[in-house]
């Protein structure tokens, strides 16, 4: 029962780098995506402090 099926799927080393760069580039994106968005928010709640100090 032990016999190794030929439906199991091989990789050859090139496909396995090819697949970790796409999911590293993937997780990257989403990163620096993350970053900009904090950095927007910082900048919109820093801008109405400034605004709401000077007109208070």
């Amino acid at each position: 029962m032990a016999t190794e099926s030929k439906d199991t799927l091989t990789m050859t080393d090139d496909e396995i780098r090819r697949r970790q760069r796409s999911r590293n580039i993937a997780v990257a994106l989403s990163v620096a995506a993350l970053v900009v968005i904090v950095f927007v928010v910082s900048v919109v709640r820093i801008k109405a402090g400034i605004d709401a100090s000077a007109g208070g």
